[in-house]
């Protein structure tokens, strides 16, 4: 199963993007910081196959690179009320949704689906 983790301090959005995923198919991990974060992937011990994050959280990049270096290859997707965020360690963003209706719906896994589906393809 594809997991994705999902790093954002807004519990709305977690609950309703980790639904979205869970009805598309994905085993999702919600957590509002790093720390939380950091725990989820101790805890579990699973492998995260995308990360879904906000690019101005505290600690973000370090956190990216330490998945990367004890995972391997993790795609992220930053999701950020902001334009124009650039972290070398992104692989690609999307503006988080204003409104939670059904184009928002099929936008956000139309984008996850090409994110993963580029990672299968390198392989």
């Amino acid at each position: 199963m594809t997991t994705v983790l999902i790093l954002d301090n807004d519990p709305g959005f977690l609950f309703w993007l980790g639904t979205l995923l869970g009805e598309s198919g994905y085993q999702s991990l919600p957590a509002l910081n790093v720390v939380e974060a950091l725990s989820l992937t101790q805890q579990f011990k699973v492998k995260i196959d995308l990360l879904i994050v906000d690019p101005l959280q505290t600690g973000v990049a370090d956190f990216i690179n330490s998945l990367r270096l004890s995972q391997g290859r993790v795609k992220v997707l930053a999701a950020s009320d902001q334009q124009g965020i650039d972290l070398p360690v992104l692989n690609a963003s999307i503006r988080k949704p204003d409104q939670f209706d059904e184009n928002t719906l099929m936008g956000w896994i139309s984008t996850v689906e090409r994110l993963l589906a580029k990672e299968k393809l390198v392989d």
